[in-house]
């Protein structure tokens, strides 16, 4: 999947999102102070999803909490960034969690195994871990496709 970031990130480039590793380091991370840092991965083509985990690292004790809501679409070109708009994007699930470790995983995922849906694009609207504003330490998203139906 390609990544993308709006506002643009620091640190490290958007593809170590989707590398296999986590590392001990800011990954990708949005500047402090911004409010409403989004990340859209673009699958190609819709895929039913059974689950989207996210990782994170506790940089400086304080960056590795995630709190962000997750949205798909299913639109044939890039439905954009307004996650507001419900012809273009549905929301799959809200994060809000605190890092008490080295590195956080979390997984939206659906009861029973049930997929969360079909889509193409899947955007990460974060929102700062701190009182000063600082965000997430992203490190890894993985998106892990529907078994196919018998």
């Amino acid at each position: 999947a390609a990544i993308a970031a709006r506002p643009n990130t620091v640190n490290e480039p958007l593809a170590i999102l989707r590398d296999g590793k986590l590392a001990a380091n800011y990954g990708p991370v949005f500047g402090n102070t911004v409010s409403r840092g989004r990340y859209k991965a673009d699958l190609g083509r819709p895929v039913a999803l059974a689950e989207i985990r996210t990782w994170s690292f506790n940089q400086n004790d304080n960056r590795g909490a995630q709190q962000f809501l997750l949205f798909g679409s299913a639109a044939d070109a890039d439905p954009g960034w307004n996650v507001a708009d419900p012809k273009l994007f549905t929301p799959i699930g809200e994060v809000s969690v605190e890092c008490p470790q080295r590195f956080l995983a979390t997984s939206v995922r659906r009861a029973g195994g049930r997929p969360l849906g079909a889509f193409r694009w899947l955007i990460w609207a974060t929102q700062p871990v701190t009182s000063k504003g600082e965000n997430t330490a992203f490190q890894e998203f993985q998106v892990v496709p529907a078994a196919p139906a018998d």
